[in-house]
């Protein structure tokens, strides 16, 4: 498992700031301050369920199936498209090498306030 690690962190090279960097490297934990991650650390909210859905509420959820960031879904989608393939995936997204794509996504997470 060790030799599977990189030896540098994500962000080594690339051209952006601390406010990405935090922001994406929350997301890759897990630490989306979301419904669900709330529940967990017993804050905020008594349910990890989504209001709107009835899912849990992560930012996977938020990113890919509620309905009430269609709008911000939809601009994210529009801005990242031609940089992954037709049929990407949710981790194609938060653990993209792209800056510009880790930057829409960072920007959703600002939009929907997860962060």
């Amino acid at each position: 498992m060790a030799d599977q690690l990189p030896r540098q962190p994500w962000f080594k090279g690339t051209v952006t700031n601390k406010w990405v960097v935090r922001t994406i490297s929350r997301l890759r934990a897990n630490h989306a301050v979301c419904g669900s991650y709330l529940h967990r650390i017993n804050k905020k909210v008594l349910s990890s369920i989504c209001v709107d859905c009835n899912e849990e509420e992560e930012f996977k959820h938020i990113v890919m199936i509620c309905p009430r960031y269609v709008v911000e879904r939809k601009r994210m989608f529009d801005d990242i498209y031609r940089y992954l393939d037709a049929q990407f995936r949710y981790e194609d997204k938060i653990f993209s090498t792209n800056i510009y794509v880790l930057k829409s996504v960072a920007e959703l997470a600002m939009k929907c306030e997860c962060i």
